[in-house]
C-alpha cells in the first residue's frame, strides 16, 4: 500500500471509530460536527520523509530560557558543563506540550523521540 493511501484509510478508520461513541440528532449540530471531521480538525495533514535530516533545534538552555522547559531540566540535560541540543522536531514537540496541545512523533529510529541529540 501506498504511503499517502495508508494515511488516508488510517484517518478514515479514525473517524468512524471516533464517530462510533454517539449519533447526534440535531441536524445543525450534526453538520457542524461533520464540518469540521470534513476540514481535517481532528488530525494534521502528513508529513512523510523518505531521506530525513533532522534539523538542529534549541539547546536545553535555550528553552528553559523561552519557558519552555522548567530550569531543573537544563541541570540534568548536560554532559559535563555542556548543554545537550536538541532536534528541531524535539523542540516543537515540547513547544505543542507546554501550550496544551495533543502531538504524535512518528520519526524514524536514532531521530530523538526518547531522548535529546548528544551532538
Amino acid at each position: 500500500m501506498r504511503a499517502f493511501e495508508f494515511d488516508h484509510n488510517l484517518i478514515d478508520a479514525y473517524a468512524r471509530f471516533s464517530r462510533s461513541f454517539s449519533t447526534v440528532r440535531a441536524d445543525d449540530i450534526a453538520g457542524e460536527i461533520n464540518r469540521q471531521y470534513d476540514e481535517g480538525r481532528f488530525w494534521p495533514d502528513a508529513l512523510l520523509s523518505l531521506n530525513p535530516r533532522f534539523l538542529s533545534g534549541p539547546t536545553v538552555d535555550d528553552l528553559v530560557a523561552s519557558g519552555d522547559l522548567d530550569e531543573a531540566t537544563a541541570k540534568i540535560f548536560r554532559i559535563g558543563a555542556t548543554p545537550i541540543k536538541f532536534h528541531r522536531h524535539q523542540a516543537q514537540s515540547i513547544a505543542k506540550a507546554r501550550a496544551g496541545q495533543s502531538y504524535v512523533v512518528t520519526t524514524g529510529t536514532g531521530s530523538g523521540k526518547s531522548l535529546p541529540d548528544y551532538a
